[in-house]
């Protein structure tokens, strides 16, 4: 029975983005393979030629990072990753990269000790992607396979106070991964926001998976209301990413 309910939901959430938005519903299905959700580097260069910093919240297991510092050999990656293992594990990743610098804590709204909820799957990582600050709720449900038996205590900081610890006077890229704490951290740091951060990059869900999750239409009215444009836009029926620009910076 949980089973049936949880496919008549995702074909809800199917039908309803389909029919609000029926072109790009044929182009997520004809790119299924490819991941359409996805934002590749190379679409990125398109808008960010040279970036000289990266901000990066919620690393994982580094994928990105070393995507990032590939093909942008001039860049510095500032990543954060509050769950201890992950951390530990990038800390041996990147052991040569003297332009990746890797610091345990999770980006927040406030500067201050949290716990998390740490998820897990198979593997030596697997699920670590989907830790939260935030209580799981209908994540459990889509993603049964992803368990959170484990709370982990770890330091936070506001984007703020993570810039001046860092001395990151300008973030080319922020990139955000952060499990629905997004909207929480970047109106904690408006004025950061405006001032600081030429790109943003973050996953948007239209599904609450954590409690006290944002919505989508939150998210974006924020970022309007603080001149983040959005200039590629791969959210789907369920989730996807995207990327904005700062219209007040150059």
């Amino acid at each position: 029975m949980k089973k049936l309910l949880l496919k008549i939901t995702i074909l809800f959430f199917r039908l309803k983005f389909f029919f609000q938005h029926p072109i790009r519903s044929i182009i997520h299905i004809l790119a299924r393979k490819n991941d359409y959700s996805k934002i590749t580097i190379d679409e990125i260069k398109r808008y960010l030629k040279n970036p000289k910093v990266i901000v990066e919240a919620g690393a994982s297991d580094g994928i990105d990072t070393l995507n990032f510092v590939r093909n942008f050999p001039s860049t510095t990656v500032f990543a954060a990753e509050p769950i201890k293992k992950q951390f530990d594990f990038l800390v041996s990743k990147f052991i040569t990269f003297s332009n990746i610098k890797i610091s345990q804590v999770a980006l927040s709204d406030k500067t201050e000790s949290v716990n998390i909820f740490v998820g897990k799957n198979t593997g030596e990582l697997g699920g670590m992607g989907s830790s939260s600050i935030l209580k799981p709720s209908l994540h459990i449900k889509y993603f049964p396979e992803i368990t959170f038996n484990e709370i982990q205590a770890t330091s936070a900081k506001t984007l703020k106070k993570f810039l001046l610890d860092n001395n990151i006077k300008i973030v080319d890229l922020l990139w955000l991964d952060i499990q629905g704490m997004e909207l929480y951290v970047m109106k904690a740091s408006q004025d950061t926001m405006r001032e600081k951060v030429k790109f943003l990059h973050l996953e948007i869900s239209r599904v609450k998976f954590y409690e006290d999750m944002p919505s989508e239409k939150e998210v974006r009215n924020f970022l309007q209301s603080i001149g983040f444009e959005c200039v590629i836009d791969r959210v789907g029926a369920i989730s996807g990413n995207a990327l904005f620009a700062n219209q007040q910076i150059d």
